[in-house]
């Protein structure tokens, strides 16, 4: 099934992670305890499907592109190459930060696709997604369009 143009996809990946509160002394004094709740990191990607004039499937990222967000690149790889499709596309204009492993996803998406006589093509990164694809060598592996 060929995703109509702007499918939403299900609500954002919301992790929160509780930082330890700290109880220790560097001296002999009692440790504080009194630090409360500590801080609370919310980790957020919001994704979309489109589909582009060529026929291309196309997943706009939007947010922080790290370990949470790979089943969401897998199961888009694997519904995209389920339908056909010659040709994926991975909108990378709003990503503001992305991990190793979502680099070992793109690896893997990239692999899997080719395999299956399909092509990954990497659109629009951002300035700190293109450095980090050119310290790794990667630009020289992927596709990569500007839009």
């Amino acid at each position: 099934m060929t995703p109509d143009a702007e499918t939403p996809l299900p609500d954002p990946v919301v992790v929160g992670y509780d930082l330890p509160r700290f109880t220790g002394s560097t001296d002999s004094r009692p440790p504080r305890t009194d630090w409360g709740l500590g801080a609370v990191s919310i980790i957020e990607l919001r994704a979309s499907v489109a589909t582009d004039p060529d026929g291309s499937i196309v997943l706009n990222l939007e947010g922080e592109f790290d370990l949470e967000a790979v089943p969401l690149v897998e199961d888009f790889i694997e519904s995209g190459l389920a339908t056909g499709a010659s040709r994926l596309v991975l909108d990378l204009g709003r990503v503001s930060f992305m991990d190793s492993q979502a680099v070992r996803a793109l690896v893997r998406a990239h692999d899997t696709s080719r395999v299956a006589g399909a092509q990954l093509v990497l659109r629009s990164p951002t300035e700190r997604t293109m450095d980090l694809l050119l310290m790794t060598g990667l630009d020289l592996v992927f596709t990569v369009e500007d839009r």
